[in-house]
């Protein structure tokens, strides 16, 4: 049965505390105070207690044996890989390439791969000062830890493994990581020493600073005060050396940050910085070049280039490089080929080929052209144009902006058509309208010649009496004066007539304006008194008095009391004289409009014709057109009012309408 390691601890760790408490004072005191607070274990416990005791002695060797067990296999039986870092762990160049070596081998090797990291911490102290006693620490802590191979990051590191390698762990292959090419001049490397090693030179960098920067006038080098500072203040003196007929050269070696920042913040645009970062600055303050890049990259005035890709995304340049994630993958593919049981010697030593990064927004920022760029610049954290970056959602806003665009031509071109259809169906209404007046003032022409024959027999009777009065002897002046006034009055009346009589059958527009009903009914039944004379047809009316005005066409309005009314005279032509009445009634209907009523006692209306009396083309009259009370149904609603009609329980038929208050109107408007 296999246990877990952490559970077999566990059950050590309880059965060490129950041994503990069964020997101890403790247990002892309760089991006195369980007999009755007595001072001393009676003897009837001896035997009890002496059993307990050798339970917790068994369970002591128990959980010794358990420990003992588990220690065993905790050893780790996988091959082990120890990486040794020269810099502290804060370094992000350490980081990257632990990790990209550490993907690599967890990929590459089956079942697993243990990778141990040390750091040498050089930054803080010298290697050589305890160089003995961290060799001699590192053999015992990785002591039956399988260690396989060595790999070794920056060049403390190698010059460490080449002096106590065989001290800590004879015969382990070492591979060497993020070593320049001028480190491993003058080491004599044992044959199973590999590694890929980089090229630290700055030239290429500077010259791509002079390429960027054709009009640059100064060249600012900024160092620290570390001995790798050291180093690489040397190796740029030995680049700038190399360079034809570069610009004036200023070297910031040493200086406190903050000097430094001060000095590079006052710098013309024209200029170009350098720095390889650095570890110690004059002020004794130890940092990261990636630290230094960092504040280099927001002080400086000018643009700044340095050898490393974790300066990129800083807001320096760029420069020639070998990648950080490239050297430690490079690194694990070695450390997989050594696993794998390949000699040493049979892999070769070679070194990358530094490649021009740049970033792409610092470029912007200095307004530094692309196509002074190499061809095999890897150009980072380029912003794609629009429709590379949002192709897809520009495609759908495109093709929706499309389809909202023929949607709103479709629908403005609806809207002309709707609009022209309107006009077309009012015009068509206007003149159906205007022949149903034509009609209906047809049907009306003895009552509007016995109106107009009352004022104009008048005239004739009041000139033949002012004649025979001007003849007189002596002729009666003040009478002919009466006379004459009358005969104005007369003359008025019938020009009142005509007018109305022409207002009704003229086409004319719309004039809506405050309306008073009754007065229109009065007018209305003016129009009808001969004709319902002649027809013997008697008119009623039963106004509400003092009813608020309506907004209205007063012609409309008494269209359709003209068509109402000659309905009903039509409907009572076959009934008996007596019941050949016709009543016009007015009702405040309710706190917004007004009701009109037209009722007569004719034959009514057919069941079966009820329901669709307002529909077009709809009569129960012989030769009807069917289009009369449509259109006073039409006319009435265009208002905001409804129209209706019904059966009376006493014979003949009501038509109603409604009409709102002008008050009520002028709110809905607003």
């Amino acid at each position: 049965m296999n246990l877990p390691a952490d559970t077999v601890v566990h059950a050590s760790v309880v059965l060490l505390l129950v041994a503990r408490f069964l020997l101890s004072d403790a247990f002892r005191k309760t089991m006195i105070r369980a007999d009755a607070g007595g001072t001393s274990l009676p003897r009837r416990f001896d035997p009890m207690v002496t059993t307990l005791k050798r339970a917790a002695s068994a369970a002591v060797v128990v959980s010794a044996s358990l420990l003992i067990f588990t220690a065993q296999a905790a050893e780790p039986t996988a091959p082990g890989v120890l990486l040794i870092h020269s810099n502290q762990r804060a370094q992000p160049a350490t980081v990257i390439i632990g990790d990209a070596l550490e993907s690599v081998l967890q990929e590459s090797i089956r079942p697993s791969v243990y990778v141990f990291r040390e750091y040498l911490d050089s930054e803080w102290v010298s290697t050589e000062a305890y160089a003995i006693t961290e060799a001699e620490f590192l053999r015992q802590k990785y002591s039956g830890r399988n260690i396989r191979v060595i790999v070794v990051e920056a060049s403390p590191a190698l010059r460490f493994a080449l002096k106590f390698r065989d001290r800590m762990f004879p015969g382990v292959p070492v591979v060497h990581v993020a070593i320049g090419v001028d480190q491993l001049e003058g080491l004599s490397l044992p044959a199973d020493f590999v590694g890929k090693s980089i090229d630290l030179d700055p030239t290429e960098t500077l010259r791509l600073a002079l390429r960027l920067q054709p009009r640059a006038e100064r060249i600012v080098i900024v160092t620290g005060a570390a001995p790798r500072d050291r180093i690489w203040q040397q190796r740029v003196r030995e680049a700038v050396a190399q360079l034809e007929g570069h610009p004036e050269v200023e070297y910031l070696a040493g200086l406190p940050t903050g000097a430094v920042m001060q000095r590079l913040g006052a710098l013309s645009k024209d200029a170009i910085v350098f720095t390889p970062g650095y570890v110690l600055d004059g002020a004794g303050h130890v940092s990261t070049p990636r630290e230094v890049a960092e504040l280099i990259g927001t002080a400086s005035a000018a643009p700044a280039y340095g050898p490393f890709d974790t300066f990129m995304g800083t807001g320096m340049v760029g420069g020639y490089m070998a990648p950080f994630d490239d050297q430690g993958a490079q690194a694990g593919a070695l450390v997989v080929r050594l696993l794998n049981d390949t000699p040493p010697t049979a892999i070769a030593r070679s070194k990358f080929v530094n490649v021009p990064v740049v970033d792409w927004r610092a470029l912007r920022r200095w307004r530094i052209g692309e196509d002074l760029l190499p061809a095999n610049a890897d150009v980072r954290f380029r912003e794609p144009p629009v429709w590379e970056k949002y192709g897809g959602e520009v495609s759908i806003a495109i093709a929706l902006l499309l389809l909202q665009a023929g949607m709103i031509v479709w629908l403005l071109i609806e809207r002309r058509r709707r609009v022209t259809a309107e006009a077309n169906s009012r015009k068509h209404f206007a003149e159906m309208t205007h022949m149903n007046r034509r009609v209906a003032m047809g049907g009306l022409a003895a009552s509007i010649a016995h109106e107009l024959n009352q004022p104009l027999g008048a005239i004739h009777n009041n000139a033949s009496a002012a004649q025979m009065l001007i003849k007189g002897d002596p002729p009666k002046l003040d009478e002919v004066a009466e006379i004459l006034e009358d005969i104005k009055l007369d003359d008025k009346r019938a020009s009142e007539v005509i007018a109305r009589i022409r207002k009704m059958l003229r086409k004319s527009d719309i004039e809506v304006a405050a309306l008073d009903v009754n007065e229109t009914i009065d007018e209305t039944l003016k129009l009808l008194a001969f004709d319902a004379s002649t027809h013997r047809v008697s008119l009623k009316t039963e106004l509400e008095p003092g009813l608020a005005k309506v907004r209205a066409d007063r012609i409309q309005i008494q269209q359709v009391l003209l068509n109402l009314a000659i309905n009903a005279m039509e409907a009572m032509r076959d009934q008996p004289e007596e019941r050949r009445r016709l009543t016009m009634r007015t009702r405040k209907a309710s706190a917004k409009e007004a009701e009109v009523s037209v009722v007569d006692l004719g034959v009514g209306i057919a069941a079966d014709m009820l329901s669709r009396i307002f529909d077009p083309f709809v009569t129960s009259k012989a030769g009807g057109m069917g289009v009369g009370l449509s259109i006073s149904r039409t006319i009435v609603e265009a208002y905001g009012g409804r129209m209706s009609a019904e059966n009376l329980p006493s014979g003949g038929a009501a038509f109603h309408f409604t009409l709102p208050f002008e008050s009520e109107r002028g709110t809905r408007d607003t």
